[in-house]
């Protein structure tokens, strides 16, 4: 999941525009944390080998990243507090707040640890290049092109002419 904000630093009714980016982040690694991937499997019946479909579960959330853009707060610092901020606030009510990494455009990439609660190391060179590689990294190792897309259509407005999903 990528979530893009051109002002982290405005507010939607009151409320640190920040922290409605993570709570989005949020929503959805909680509803994609125990992943279905729809696969083919051969299997022998009598004397013929038939591919049979399967789903196969996996847990473990998925990869989450956010990209901001414009009105960034003039100090690094103040970028840095105001994410920590908003990433304690939504986990603070019982959301999963993580991201893998962050990119400003104005102040670098913060590339968290895994496991690791808020710790992350600032990068201020090759940005967008780490930033790719490290989304890169985040798909290769999950089977993003098999998950059964089926289960998250109707919360995501997922439309029917995607593949024939049925929002049912």
């Amino acid at each position: 999941m990528i979530e893009v904000t051109t002002s982290p630093a405005g507010k939607v009714k009151g409320k640190p525009k920040f922290e409605i980016d993570i709570e989005k982040l949020a929503d959805v690694r909680e509803m994609c944390s125990n992943r279905q991937y729809s696969d083919v499997a051969a299997s022998v019946i009598g004397d013929t080998i038939r591919m049979i479909g399967r789903t196969v579960v996996m847990q473990g959330a998925p990869r989450c990243y956010l990209i901001t853009a414009g009105n960034e707060w003039k100090r690094r610092k103040t970028y840095e507090d105001n994410l920590i901020s908003a990433l304690r606030s939504v986990a603070n009510a019982g959301k999963p707040s993580w991201v893998n990494s962050v990119l400003s455009f104005t102040h670098g990439l913060l590339a968290f640890r895994p496991y690791k609660t808020y710790e992350y190391q600032w990068s201020r060179e090759n940005n967008l290049l780490l930033f790719l590689l490290g989304l890169n990294r985040g798909l290769a190792t999950f089977r993003t092109g098999q998950v059964d897309i089926k289960r998250y259509a109707p919360r995501m407005g997922v439309l029917d002419s995607i593949g024939g999903v049925d929002e049912r």
